[in-house]
């Protein structure tokens, strides 16, 4: 069994931003910066609809507890969500679909390969 570990270098995590951004991958850009920034877990994450986070400065997260959102998250929130429903998931494929874990897992793993980074990191 394979072990994974939370990203916690600064410079790895700027390589994957500038990865996306330079990918113009606004929605992975997204869902990783809000894995780093809130620690919610993968799963609450695509669980997110738009009215969750739409206008808001925090998310709620489970037993009502409020996780602020910074600026960099509200931006990339607002250039995914224009002219999409609130009850709309945040996260979707190109099909409109809500995004599932497997493909959130196959499309880092691809981002770390083409990185030359560890492989032992994980956005769960």
């Amino acid at each position: 069994m394979t072990v994974s570990y939370p990203i916690k270098d600064i410079e790895i995590i700027n390589q994957i931003k500038e990865f996306y951004k330079n990918k113009n991958q606004i929605r992975d850009l997204l869902l990783f910066t809000l894995a780093i920034n809130t620690g919610l877990n993968l799963q609450d994450l695509l669980k997110l609809n738009i009215s969750d986070v739409k206008d808001k400065t925090a998310i709620i997260a489970e037993k009502d507890k409020s996780i602020p959102l910074n600026e960099e998250s509200r931006r990339l929130i607002a250039q995914i969500i224009e002219d999409r429903g609130p009850e709309e998931p945040l996260f979707i494929t190109s099909r409109e679909k809500r995004l599932e874990r497997s493909n959130v897992f196959r499309s880092f793993r691809e981002v770390c390969t083409k990185l030359r980074i560890a492989d032992k990191f994980s956005v769960a």
